[in-house]
């Protein structure tokens, strides 16, 4: 009787401050599941292999950035900067200094392809509740 009395019983939880450092973990884990995530698809990045080998690789990507540009503003995508980042570039481009300016022009693409990607993503979602109350 005397052995069994100084056995103690393996408990985890009486352990000291094991237990707000498992909530922590587990909400850590949570929460970061829980969180909605865009994922960029390698289509949104085929064209993106154009190599800089001056005007005529400025023009060919000026005409994509142009299009994507008129289809972003069809439906309202168009971001801030676009146009104002495409005319940056004209000017590199006027200086001959096309390796900046493509940079630039591909900025401005990715931009109007994001803004198109993200407006068809809100489509039909509506206001959220307490924006129509």
């Amino acid at each position: 009787m005397l052995i069994l009395n100084n056995i103690k019983t393996f408990n985890p939880f009486m352990r000291k401050n094991i237990m707000p450092k498992q909530l922590f973990i587990i909400t850590l884990i949570f929460l970061s599941a829980c969180t909605e995530q865009q994922t960029v698809s390698p289509a949104d990045f085929s064209n993106m292999s154009i190599t800089l080998d001056g005007k005529a690789g400025y023009q060919k990507i000026v005409r994509e950035a142009v299009n994507a540009l008129k289809k972003a503003e069809q439906v309202g995508g168009e971001w801030r900067d676009s146009t104002k980042i495409m005319k940056e570039a004209k000017e590199l481009a006027g200086s001959n200094n096309y390796i900046e300016a493509i940079k630039k022009i591909k900025t401005t693409r990715f931009q109007a392809k994001r803004g198109y990607r993200q407006i068809m993503a809100q489509k039909n979602k509506g206001n959220p509740d307490y924006l129509t109350q």
